[in-house]
């Protein structure tokens, strides 16, 4: 917990200064963000900061909930966090070395892509993951144990659920990215600046292509030995 805090507080403090609590993770964190912000603008940096706070914060959150089954509403929240995924589409940039206008960094509408993308890879993660975490213990931290608790149902019909709540968040991300391109012609975005948004747009649908193609090759979210996979083709029936 310690070494957490003193990570968060690292992306909060001026530049250079010296870390309060120095261990390997501590260290290796503080080089890190050096090397990060350090061809970034201080918006993009204190975005970036924001949404991993939230993050490890998150994290903590879910450690210390581990035995607790948490209504569906709370669990969506903290997942949306404890994913990682909306540091990540920040990242976009930072690896593809450009930056959002900032007239649109902060829209709505970009805003709501990132969340929804968020919530895209976290459900299909909790549908892919289910049976394995069963099986080592964890019966809480899930969106497929959370619906069956939810709804009283079962197994089948939660993954059902979960399934069904990922096609429309895939639809939604579709409209949003319509709905991006429309506002960058509200705002007058053209050349550069409009290039810029269509790459993060791409970046933010390679993040979900890139998870699911990931996680089908990685044995981390393969279903346990004898089992099939559950949402094999949810990202390519058409969803």
């Amino acid at each position: 917990m310690a070494a957490l805090h003193e990570m968060v507080m690292t992306m909060f403090r001026p530049a250079g200064a010296p870390l309060q609590l120095r261990c390997p993770a501590t260290t290796a964190f503080q080089q890190l963000w050096q090397v990060t912000t350090e061809t970034m603008s201080s918006a993009w940096c204190d975005r970036f900061a924001a949404d991993y706070a939230r993050f490890l914060c998150a994290t903590i959150r879910e450690i210390q909930t581990r035995h607790q089954v948490l209504d569906r509403d709370s669990y969506l929240a903290l997942r949306r966090e404890t994913g990682g995924v909306l540091h990540l589409t920040d990242q976009i940039e930072w690896v593809g070395r450009f930056e959002l206008p900032p007239q649109v960094a902060t829209q709505p509408t970009i805003t709501e892509l990132r969340s929804v993308v968020a919530d895209v890879v976290a459900w299909i993660n909790d549908v892919q993951s289910v049976e394995r975490e069963l099986a080592r213990g964890d019966r809480t931290h899930n969106l497929v144990l959370v619906v069956e608790a939810d709804r009283g149902c079962g197994r089948e019909q939660a993954i059902a659920e979960v399934v069904a709540m990922t096609t429309l968040a895939l639809r939604r991300v579709d409209e949003l990215v319509d709905a991006v391109s429309a506002l960058c012609g509200q705002l007058g975005l053209a050349g550069e600046y409009r290039r810029r948004v269509e790459r993060y747009v791409v970046g933010c649908q390679d993040v979900i292509a890139g998870y699911y193609d990931w996680s089908g090759r990685s044995s981390r979210y393969g279903p346990p030995a004898g089992a099939a996979p559950v949402v094999d083709d949810l990202l390519t029936s058409g969803a």
